[in-house]
């Protein structure tokens, strides 16, 4: 852990599908799912653990990916192969 914001280690990650037709907001509320229950199996290594995890110790924090909100480049990617963030935009 350090004093910068979202810069430290990734605990847990898990994977989902991303469909052809999901739109922003359902794959924001697929992330939130998966987000809540990443959480609790936090919680619960920190719990088993009294607090002393190691990250080291976690299956595949090796293997670590991190994908932060789109930025411009990547909202010009999807409009150019026809798609949008809102199947209503």
């Amino acid at each position: 852990m350090d004093e910068d914001l979202d810069t430290g280690s990734i605990a847990l990650q898990k994977s989902f599908d991303v469909n052809s037709y999901d739109t922003v907001f359902s794959l924001y509320e697929k992330g939130v799912m998966n987000g809540a229950t990443l959480a609790n199996e936090f919680l619960s290594l920190i719990k088993k653990t009294d607090g002393n995890i190691l990250l080291k110790n976690i299956p595949d924090a090796k293997n670590e990916k991190y994908y932060s909100f789109p930025q411009a480049k990547d909202r010009k990617m999807l409009y150019a192969r026809g798609k949008s963030f809102c199947k209503y935009l």
